[in-house]
């Protein structure tokens, strides 16, 4: 409880590997102050879960875009959330 990431972009998931993050916990966060992109390229699986009062805050997002990719954001739980600035785009080619 209580991490804080700042990035300038994020990327889960990104061919040739898959991957997953877990933000948990009030005042556990992710702040990415650019583009987040979840299961980004070919064949991989990007996955974000937000649990506990966990927070993530991106200006775009970009969930399944590659062809054949997989992307989930699961958000669940008192407090938690996920705050988009500007746009969220899914399976753009997937």
């Amino acid at each position: 409880d209580g991490g804080y990431v700042s990035s300038l972009g994020g990327r889960v998931g990104e061919f040739p590997s898959s991957g997953k993050v877990t933000i948990d916990g009030e005042g556990s966060a992710w702040e990415i102050h650019g583009d987040l992109l979840v299961g980004d390229y070919e064949t991989v699986t990007g996955e974000i879960e937000i649990h506990g009062g966990g927070k993530l805050m991106s200006i775009n997002a970009s969930i399944g875009s590659g062809a054949d990719s997989e992307g989930s954001v699961v958000v669940s739980g008192p407090g938690s959330a996920w705050e988009i600035e500007n746009k969220l785009i899914i399976a753009d080619e997937g």
